[in-house]
């Protein structure tokens, strides 16, 4: 049989709200702000005390994680593997649209001490050097508006302001043109 994303989902085991996980035989195992190789260690130490020569092998099958603003498919996304990159999950939203800006791309990240948020730029290639490069479960990624789009649509304000305007001032000439 051959094993898909969606099949880890059904058949692994899901971390509860409170970082602990309910595995068959050894029970409620507490894996809470542990590195997946520090969860491995954990549960192989309970595996051992039942089961003789076991291997553990802990993955991250899939996480959630949301793309706003200038991007074409703006949403919420399921990664189904361990490891996703920004360029990843922009390119699940369909890239950047026309208006979204390269160089000030938002990563909301919750972190032990709150909300941490960080400006990449990804036209700079470090980033690929970058800590934030790789997502984390949870992390909001939100691609601000150029400035010349607000600008723009001032513009098309301002048009139709001119044209009242101008549409005012005939009407206002021709029926004074006909007193």
């Amino acid at each position: 049989m051959m094993a898909t994303p969606g099949s880890f989902y059904i058949e692994g085991y899901s971390v509860d709200g409170n970082g602990k996980i309910e595995l068959p035989v050894l029970g409620e195992i507490s894996v809470k702000g542990k590195t997946l190789e520090e969860a491995q260690e954990v549960i192989q130490m309970h595996a051992n005390k039942y089961l003789n020569n076991s291997t553990v092998i802990v993955k991250l099958t899939s996480f959630k994680i949301t793309v706003l603003g200038e991007v074409k498919t703006p949403g919420q996304y399921f990664v189904y593997n361990n490891q996703s990159s920004i360029l990843v999950a922009l390119g699940m939203a369909g890239y950047l649209t026309n208006d979204g800006n390269r160089k000030t791309v938002k990563l909301i990240r919750q972190v032990s001490a709150g909300t941490e948020v960080v400006l990449l730029d990804l036209t700079d290639s470090d980033l690929l050097k970058s800590e934030y490069f790789f997502l984390m479960p949870g992390d909001v990624l939100y691609v601000e508006p150029l400035k010349v789009r607000a600008k723009r649509e001032n513009l098309d304000l301002l048009g139709v302001l001119f044209s009242a305007a101008t549409t005012a001032i005939l009407v206002l000439s021709y029926v004074n043109g006909n007193q």
